[in-house]
């Protein structure tokens, strides 16, 4: 076993955004470009930031699930300002298009060719992406897993195919926590990453790769995002604690972030990977109803992964899976892919397609077609 713990600085409190300058500075960054989420065009808060890391330039086309032509088009315009650092205000779409962005400007290639992907042996290769990367700082506006994270996923439209590429060298180099930031993002857009996270957290812990060290991240996230996701969905108020919800949610996100570069992912998030994009539904919604399935079919097929996640949320291994959809419904979470709009004539091909999903590499049961299909019948 290797552990490896990545530095990050991490600031937040009163007095977060007025420190953003500093911390570019500390990187070296002299000429930044900009990345935010559409919606926050003309907002006091996208001024403020504006105004604290004075841009050369500012890319406000970013789409969720990261589709190819938008990361190329913001590569293209941080080439022409010649950028050496990125600023990326928003959700986890801003964050992983920063990354993209610092992959195709460093790496100078196609993404096809940097992406993982089975060689001819039908072995799953991630190929070294060994060019420096221009360094990014994130300032979130939801508590999403891809603040801390280094791994990429770009989709391709028209295709369930996601590339997918890891290089440490994007991982944030400073995330600034500011709360005029976080209490930007609509309730249900928090509540939908929010459900991201916690199933990241509850899937980390019962990976072959789990560990002590991320059991302690991803055990202790998982405790705060259960009692204070539904109030950071309400609004950014305080509930006796010197961070708001809204901060103690995203601080959770960063720490799951960090537990599963430590242990990987499994069937829900191979699963959720491949549906999410093909359906144009928040990743959120779809791990929401896949989780319960998955740990269901955990519970027969590898009942000892699932002991630590066991003790974290109180009950046996064999009451997870209703467990878990009584926290998901208690976050008006829907419970059915079909509710979600998911064509039932579509499981066979997610069911294929998701085996080539890296996350089934580090998954704590065994994977097959056969299995995802019968995950997804089920959650349907």
């Amino acid at each position: 076993m290797l552990v490896t713990r990545s530095a990050l600085r991490i600031v937040w409190g009163a007095d977060a955004l007025d420190r953003l300058a500093g911390e570019l500075s500390r990187l070296g960054v002299r000429r930044p470009m900009l990345l935010h989420a559409s919606e926050l065009t003309g907002s006091p808060v996208l001024q403020a930031v504006e105004a604290a890391a004075q841009p050369v330039t500012t890319f406000a086309g970013v789409v969720a699930h990261t589709p190819i032509d938008s990361v190329l088009e913001a590569a293209t315009r941080a080439e022409s300002h010649d950028v050496d650092g990125l600023v990326a205000l928003g959700g986890g779409s801003v964050s992983v298009t920063s990354r993209a962005v610092a992959i195709a400007t460093g790496e100078g290639d196609d993404l096809r060719n940097l992406a993982t992907h089975r060689d001819g042996n039908g072995r799953v290769v991630s190929p070294r992406l060994d060019k420096p990367k221009v360094p990014i700082v994130v300032l979130p506006t939801t508590p999403s897993t891809a603040y801390g994270k280094a791994g990429t996923a770009v989709t391709v439209p028209g295709s369930a195919h996601r590339l997918a590429m890891f290089d440490p060298k994007t991982r944030a180099a400073s995330l600034v926590l500011v709360a005029d930031a976080l209490a930007t993002a609509p309730g249900n857009l928090v509540r939908n990453a929010g459900l991201t996270t916690i199933v990241m957290a509850a899937e980390g812990m019962t990976t072959r790769k789990a560990n002590l060290f991320a059991d302690a991240d991803l055990g202790q996230a998982l405790s705060v995002l259960v009692e204070d996701l539904a109030a950071a969905r309400q609004g950014d108020t305080t509930s006796g604690e010197a961070e708001s919800p809204r901060v103690r949610v995203a601080l959770a996100a960063l720490l799951v972030g960090s537990g599963t570069d430590l242990t990987g992912g499994g069937l829900t998030a191979a699963l959720s990977h491949t549906l999410g994009h093909s359906v144009r539904q928040h990743n959120g919604l779809v791990d929401a109803v896949l989780l319960p399935h998955v740990l269901a079919h955990m519970a027969e097929a590898s009942p000892g992964r699932l002991a630590g996640l066991a003790k974290v949320l109180d009950c046996r291994v064999t009451d997870l899976a209703s467990v878990t959809s009584g926290i998901f419904a208690g976050l008006s979470a829907p419970a059915r892919l079909r509710d979600l709009g998911v064509p039932e004539d579509l499981l066979p091909a997610v069911a294929e397609e998701a085996m080539d999903d890296f996350a089934i590499q580090t998954s704590g049961c065994a994977a097959s077609p056969g299995i995802l299909r019968g995950i997804l019948e089920a959650a349907w």
